[in-house]
């Protein structure tokens, strides 16, 4: 979060700012921050004072690049979350970061668990676990998929096509591609998860998958399809704070 500064010889639409994810206020003890899942403006005109724009709606262009006046609005849904927090120092630093506890919250709010209901009886045949532990506390696992698995692409064959006599390799291989990021927190609030202790040195991919043997792992632009570099033995990579990188792993 970029911290932004009221002035007050701006209009008051001057002084609102684009609000992403979250918005906070603070003073030497305390915090207050708001979370939201759609993009709002938002202004804190007085001190403690901190206003959200819903909605907009006019009759001529203001100049922002629309070109025409706004009366098309239509009613939608809009989730936010409000977190106190206490602060264990009264230092302000320049850069603000949101602590452990609201960057979660964050996280479950633009992600709500979809519930799917049905009438008959659905048994799960399958119990699949992909990683071995839990990762450091300060880091998201974006993204984590199968890009190549030669021994499912032959099972697929097989039951589509009804011929059961495809040869068997010899080497079956998996190429998983593994997305982090490493988040940066607050450090004057204190953890509320007491095992939130572990921050990322360094991680081995070796202690990540269950039943993997790593063969070849590299570093690739975010979407997994231009190598950078190779990772050597024994698969150690890190993620520097506020930075986003994959990793494509090959298991045997």
């Amino acid at each position: 979060m970029h911290r932004k500064t009221t002035f007050p010889k701006r209009h008051i639409q001057g002084n609102f700012y684009p609000m992403t994810t979250m918005a906070s206020v603070e003073n030497g003890t305390s915090k207050l921050t708001l979370l939201t899942t759609s993009s709002r403006g938002v202004a804190s005109l007085s001190p403690g004072w901190l206003e959200v724009g819903l909605d907009r709606r006019m009759n001529q262009d203001d100049w922002r690049g629309l070109g025409e006046g706004v009366t098309d609005n239509e009613a939608t849904t809009s989730s936010f979350m409000l977190v106190f927090e206490q602060k264990t120092s009264n230092t302000v630093s320049g850069v603000c970061f949101p602590s452990s506890l609201t960057s979660q919250l964050s996280d479950e709010l633009e992600n709500p668990c979809i519930i799917a209901e049905t009438n008959h009886e659905f048994q799960s045949r399958v119990q699949i676990e992909l990683i071995k532990r839990k990762l450091p506390c300060n880091i998201h696992l974006v993204n984590f998929r199968l890009a190549i698995q030669e021994r499912l692409a032959i099972q697929e064959i097989r039951s589509l096509t009804k011929v059961q006599n495809i040869p068997k390799l010899a080497n079956l291989t998996a190429v998983f591609l593994l997305v982090l990021q490493h988040k940066q927190f607050d450090c004057n609030i204190k953890p509320e998860n007491k095992d939130c202790h572990e921050n990322l040195q360094e991680l081995r991919l070796d202690d990540v998958f269950i039943d993997c043997s790593v063969a070849q792992a590299w570093e690739t632009n975010l979407s997994g399809t231009v190598l950078v570099k190779e990772i050597k033995r024994p698969y150690a990579v890190t993620v520097d704070p506020m930075e986003i990188k994959t990793f494509k792993v090959t298991c045997n």
